[in-house]
């Protein structure tokens, strides 16, 4: 399908090329209705990126026969390299309490979606050198009362105490590495429904094909009428 007058040509600005239409209007259409139909996605961050500045940086549109087609793989292509955050905590079947439990002991449960990956569950490390010193020390404290053994609690070293910040974090990382830390971390990954993920997975990269496919073809259609008045 060719939308000749939309496509009929590229802006130059200060050396950027910016398409004349307006591809970040597209992604908000599409991320509307992806939106509605998963609301426990977090699109929060693509919100500022600017899709019509990436399409001319890559050049995905600068051909003498443009076609809404083309555009269409543009914004595939777009959308394929960012990465929606899913809220795992409104995630069906996953245990908001054991997020938290995981959390305390410094990992991160996080769900990830995009068009080409689909939805992909991991759990992330902490960053032990965000921490401040105060807080190393009372994560310490918390790991070492959870790694406790009936009423036998463990007492915070008094090197650690004393110590500088490279050796608390140096027991702060054994302590998360421990096997009393390791085996509640894959009780908690045992308890993962893969089916789940997957068959929400196949779904999602489905409407989002979907959607890109017909809010294209629905802008340009627009497109064309106003540039019809206008002419």
């Amino acid at each position: 399908m060719n939308f000749g007058k939309a496509f009929a040509s590229l802006r130059d600005g200060k050396g950027d090329s910016i398409l004349e239409i307006d591809c970040n209007e597209i992604k908000m259409r599409i991320l509307t209705r992806f939106a509605l139909e998963f609301p426990f996605l977090k699109i929060t961050g693509l919100l500022n990126f600017d899709v019509s500045r990436y399409i001319c940086s890559r050049h995905l549109t600068l051909d003498n026969n443009i076609t809404v087609e083309k555009i269409e793989f543009a914004l595939r292509k777009t959308f394929k390299i960012i990465g929606m955050k899913v809220d795992i905590s409104k995630f069906p079947l996953i245990n908001n309490a054991m997020v938290e439990e995981i959390k305390g002991l410094l990992y991160t449960p996080t769900l990830i979606f995009n068009l080409d990956a689909g939805l992909n569950f991991s759990i992330q490390s902490s960053n032990l050198n965000t921490l401040k010193r105060i807080e190393m020390i009372k994560r310490i404290q918390r790991i070492q009362l959870y790694g406790s053994e009936g009423d036998k609690k463990h007492n915070l070293p008094i090197d650690v105490l004393f110590g500088d910040e490279e050796y608390i974090r140096g027991k702060l990382a054994e302590l998360r590495s421990s096997a009393t830390v390791q085996k509640a971390l894959k009780k908690f990954i045992d308890s993962i429904n893969y089916d789940c993920i997957k068959q929400t997975s196949e779904k999602m990269k489905k409407h989002l094909r979907k959607y890109i496919r017909e809010e294209t073809r629905i802008y340009f259609i627009e497109y064309d009428k106003r540039d019809n008045v206008g002419g």
